[in-house]
């Protein structure tokens, strides 16, 4: 049993008890790892669900559907939680959500960075970006977790060195494998720093038509 997760807590919704965290199951969908609902309340949940007539479970599937609300901005139907609900106070969309965020990213853009610059120094925001980290390794094809690890120990050994960005300069980079993850471009990599490491990777999606 994991130690760390053992020490961690979390106060389960259902029943309002705080438990280890190891009392919840995993879910490799959410950010924090782990279903929100402890395991013997999800199980009483299950147990409940099981037993209801499909005439039930048609009639909660349109309750769901009467609850939905109207974007205020692009006027779609959409779901929000209960709690959100009891509030009368006009509310956007996901979509719309995250349109919004994003301007006021764009128009508050160092104030954010500085902001998130200063949680992220937090043990919080530390742990946050491990879990982050971790999920994404996790979730990342076979080839591309053998040509990070293979690059890895060619710069720890010797046998590739870090240079400057090759767009900007900077000394922080990354080795971005421009030629693919295939066995002979192990070591056939760019220095570029993080942003433009990522803007390769949009640039690449963009040409391939995926974004």
């Amino acid at each position: 049993m994991n130690t760390k997760e053992e020490n961690r807590l979390r106060t389960c919704p259902s029943c309002g008890v705080t438990q280890p965290l190891t009392n919840f199951n995993k879910d490799r969908n959410r950010t924090c790892g782990h279903v929100s609902a402890c395991k013997e309340c999800k199980k009483v949940y299950m147990k409940k669900w099981r037993t209801k007539t499909p005439e039930e479970k048609e009639a909660w599937h349109k309750s769901i559907e009467e609850r939905r609300r109207k974007c205020i901005r692009c006027e779609v139907p959409f779901l929000k939680k209960e709690v959100e609900e009891r509030s009368t106070k006009p509310t956007y969309c996901p979509a719309c959500e995250r349109y919004m965020s994003n301007s006021y990213y764009i128009r508050n853009h160092e104030t954010v960075k500085k902001r998130h610059k200063d949680w992220a120094k937090t043990p919080e925001g530390r742990e946050s970006k491990r879990r982050t980290a971790k999920l994404m390794y996790q979730n990342m094809p076979a080839e591309k977790k053998i040509a990070y690890g293979k690059m890895t120990y060619a710069i720890q050994s010797g046998k590739l060195v870090r240079q400057p960005c090759q767009e900007c300069g900077d000394t922080k980079v990354d080795g971005h494998h421009h030629n693919g993850y295939s066995k002979e471009h192990w070591y056939d990599v760019q220095w570029l720093c993080r942003k433009h490491h990522l803007d390769a990777h949009k640039f690449t999606l963009e040409s391939r038509g995926l974004i």
